[in-house]
């Protein structure tokens, strides 16, 4: 007898909040619209993994990028000069203020220079509207005929828009 009245009694003190559990509404969603990458903006490392912040090239000149990446060796004299290389030049973010494109093409070309084809591949591959420019176009055919990936290259080829670039 002294065991049903504990039970009853255990079930009475735990039936409001059983009703407060199954009253309780879940959050609602929040919704954003995803923005498109593009040349800037695709990444090819996590932050996780070493990538710098997100608003690396916001502030940036682009006339300045595009001359310091011509600048970037095809071969580094240090591992730590390379490693921040690739760190540099595989982290994704806002787009420098302004016409952009020259730099973001040659973004990609110090990329391809430094033979880094998986990392440009994927970039290529990510980069939206900006991987119909013919110039990044062929910087990711070149890249995937390095992979030995021959009928992904010829796609490449074939989605470079000729005439303005994107």
């Amino acid at each position: 007898m002294l065991t049903r009245t504990v039970a009853l009694a255990a079930c009475v003190a735990a039936a409001p909040l059983v009703a407060l559990a199954q009253s309780a509404l879940p959050r609602p969603v929040e919704a954003q619209a995803l923005q498109e990458l593009n040349a800037w903006s695709v990444s090819a490392m996590s932050r996780n993994e070493g990538a710098l912040a997100p608003d690396l090239w916001s502030r940036s000149d682009p006339a300045f990028l595009a001359a310091a990446f011509d600048k970037l060796p095809a071969v580094y004299d240090s591992a730590a000069t390379q490693a921040l290389a690739r760190r540099v030049l595989f982290t994704g973010g806002e787009a420098p203020r302004g016409e952009a494109q020259a730099a973001a093409r040659k973004r990609f070309e110090a990329i391809g220079r430094m033979g880094a084809a998986d990392q440009l591949a994927m970039l290529v591959a990510g980069a939206g509207s900006s991987a119909s420019d013919p110039i990044i176009a062929q910087y990711g055919a070149q890249a995937e005929l390095a992979r030995g990936q021959r009928n992904a290259a010829c796609a490449r080829g074939r989605s470079a828009s000729v005439g303005d670039p994107a």
